[in-house]
């Protein structure tokens, strides 16, 4: 009977290729000249890359441009290996080949980023996150783009350093701009970062999880480098002149510049939660509602040309819950959920058609808004995000308080800004919307208020106590 030997490790080169025509690697297991086998994740492409007889981690030759990364990943692999025989010795347990590769095999020897990142974007779409899940997706799609670019098998928690996050970076920086197909023109520097930006967030998440030391966070010295833009705003001559716009009414032109100004005259309200406003939002010559971006309350006073807008849609039938502007359908199975509070526990299929339905739209306000400012000889790029950029435009040109505009546009991103601001009463916000727009807010414009809150009963038993007088 053969005498029973100590267990040997070292590294095997599958001669037979894959599917994609790389040559895997496996750590072997010996003894008594028997063989396991555990599949690394390291694959070559040329099988003399590897260095069967390679020592202190040269098993991969530098003809391989990732050599020093792949060497690194089969120096753990192998280690890890050998801790699991030394376990197994030290347990008093039966060591054999068998036993270390079912142990090494239970889990992943070199975890995946790539299946990490799945896995959150599976729990973002699962929760209903339908904005956040799309853009996560869109970061998972360019960096499958990356690894078949560069030929990598997977993107590994390994593989994130430095070199990788500047690779992929550059790679950005030549992908064809989505948004302006057949242009010839590349994505944005700003959109680069943005990505990266959500890169970052997953990596940070990643260490919270220990799938990486904190030491080796790639982004720890990656420094984000803003270029500066000019975002469009519109001139009060350049407003004016939309305003006079002869337009049909009820025509989809008429319908998207009551959309456009009505943002504009209520602190710029994004698109997403003008088109979901309802009439139960019209509370006492005020407008409140519940952002849908980060679910905080919005408390507007209504100045005379935002209610004469609303005008335009007031009528006899309408019901509480209806959608004030008519593109989003009251019979979608979605409107039935009037607040915030609802939405959130909508299904996911549903919390989709929504967003779907929303984007829609949105792109139709801004194909429309695209004719209305040819027809009012408007140069500028009009979108309806304009709208919040030219409020506060008006707001500064009027000399209103930065903070004061910054808790108007209800910017949670400016931290140092909010911190100074703290929580505004609705009286400050209330001035600042009357100076911007010229409105009235003394004893006179308040008894304006509560005449308008009579029914018709109590106005006019209000004007014969004023004759009587």
């Amino acid at each position: 009977m053969e005498p029973t030997q100590r267990i040997t490790f070292g590294l095997h080169l599958n001669n037979q290729a894959n599917r994609s025509g790389d040559y895997a690697i496996f750590v072997r297991i010996t003894q008594n000249r028997k063989h396991k086998y555990v599949k690394t994740e390291v694959v070559v492409a040329n099988k003399k890359w590897f260095n069967k007889n390679g020592r202190n981690g040269n098993w991969i030759r530098q003809s391989d441009p990732e050599y020093a990364k792949k060497n690194e990943i089969l120096a753990k692999e192998l280690e890890k290996a050998k801790d699991e025989y030394r376990e197994e010795l030290k347990n008093h347990e039966a060591a054999t080949p068998s036993t270390i590769k079912a142990k090494l095999e239970e889990t992943p020897v070199a975890p995946s980023f790539m299946a990490f990142m799945k896995e959150h974007n599976d729990d973002l779409h699962a929760n209903g996150q339908v904005r956040y899940w799309k853009q996560f997706n869109g970061l998972a799609n360019k960096l499958e783009q990356f690894r078949k670019k560069r030929r990598m098998q997977d993107i590994l928690f390994v593989d994130l350093n430095v070199a990788f996050i500047d690779k992929f970076e550059k790679f950005l920086l030549q992908l064809p701009n989505e948004r302006e197909k057949g242009s010839g023109k590349v994505l944005n520097k700003n959109t680069v970062l943005i990505i990266m930006k959500r890169f970052r967030t997953l990596t940070r998440k990643a260490v919270k999880l220990g799938y990486i030391s904190a030491d080796k966070d790639p982004f720890l010295n990656y420094e984000f480098h803003w270029l500066p833009t000019t975002k469009d705003k519109l001139e009060v001559d350049e407003l004016e002149r939309i305003i006079r716009l002869d337009l049909k009414e009820g025509s989809i032109l008429w319908h998207t510049r009551n959309c456009f100004l009505f943002s504009f005259y209520c602190a710029g309200i994004r698109a997403g939660d003008l088109l979901q406003l309802r009439w139960r939002n019209v509370e006492d010559g005020r407008l409140v509602y519940q952002m849908g971006k980060n679910h905080k309350m919005r408390n507007i006073l209504l100045i005379p040309q935002a209610k004469a807008i609303l005008g335009n849609y007031d009528h006899e039938g309408k019901k509480r819950d209806d959608y004030i502007f008519p593109l989003l359908s009251n019979s979608s199975p979605y409107a039935k959920n009037a607040t915030q509070e609802a939405k959130d526990t909508m299904s996911v299929e549903m919390k989709t058609e929504l967003y779907n339905d929303i984007s829609a739209k949105n792109a139709l306000l801004n194909k429309f808004l695209r004719q209305i400012a040819k027809l009012a000889n408007i140069e500028k790029h009009l979108s309806f995000h304009v709208s919040r950029h030219s409020f506060a435009k008006r707001a500064k040109d009027k000399g209103i308080d930065s903070g004061v505009v910054q808790g108007l546009l209800a910017h949670s991103s400016l931290q140092t800004t909010e911190k100074y601001m703290g929580q505004f009463d609705t009286s400050v916000e209330d001035e600042a919307m009357a100076k911007i727009f010229d409105t009235d807010t003394t004893e006179e414009a308040k008894l304006e208020s509560f005449v308008d809150s009579l029914t018709p009963e109590q106005r006019e038993a209000l004007a014969r106590m004023l004759a009587n007088k």
